[in-house]
């Protein structure tokens, strides 16, 4: 279970995961083939659909499938998935100006 923390704004031009901003961001390793879940929390007053690629998730507990999940304003949103493409992944908000502010890391699948 990784918490995935959203943070940014309120008068900064910079916006975080877990209070990183790209490209100083550590890796989120997975174990390949094994179950992930993504904890999503909103600090923000923006909401924010947040993306990864090379997998697809289930959205909190009624197992719709997507690639990328709204996460409301100071809302909190569950996701899963099993690790099963290896290598280096993006994920990121999908508000692209989020992302090219630094709202974005690595999933690295081994």
């Amino acid at each position: 279970v990784f918490d995935q923390t959203l943070s940014g704004g309120h008068g900064s031009p910079l916006w975080g995961i877990n209070g990183q901003i790209w490209p100083d961001t550590d890796a989120i390793v997975v174990v390949r083939d094994q179950p992930v879940q993504f904890n999503y929390r909103n600090q923000s007053m923006m909401p924010h659909p947040m993306h990864l690629h090379g997998h697809f998730f289930e959205v909190g507990q009624n197992g719709v499938r997507k690639d990328t999940v709204i996460v409301p304003s100071h809302g909190l949103v569950s996701v899963r998935f099993v690790a099963n493409n290896p290598g280096d992944w993006m994920h990121h908000c999908h508000n692209i100006y989020h992302a090219e502010a630094g709202m974005m890391n690595v999933v690295r699948v081994g």
